[in-house]
């Protein structure tokens, strides 16, 4: 993982935001999201050949609140880890 002033760059992995300095956003905001299990039980997710690409800024507001609970929905609803490829982005995009 390429790191540029705090940056998180490229090809990322979950345990990439565990690391300091962003865990302090990314677990608090996994741990407090409260998942709506039932706006989620009639959601029939079709997992083969299904890869979702996620381009984030790990410097960016949106994607320190909403990251964790995309990721804690996807847990959530056991769609496989390796079917989700996340990218960290610089602020040049």
């Amino acid at each position: 993982t390429a790191q540029n002033n705090q940056m998180l760059l490229s090809d990322l992995q979950k345990e990439d935001f565990l690391e300091s300095p962003h865990n302090a956003w990314f677990t608090d905001n996994f741990q407090s999201y409260v998942i709506d299990k039932q706006a989620l039980s009639d959601i029939d997710i079709l997992q083969e050949d299904l890869t979702v690409m996620v381009f984030l800024g790990s410097w960016c507001g949106d994607t320190k609140r909403e990251l964790p609970r995309f990721l804690k929905i996807m847990e959530y609803l056991s769609f496989p880890r390796g079917s989700i490829r996340l990218i960290g982005l610089d602020r040049a995009k």
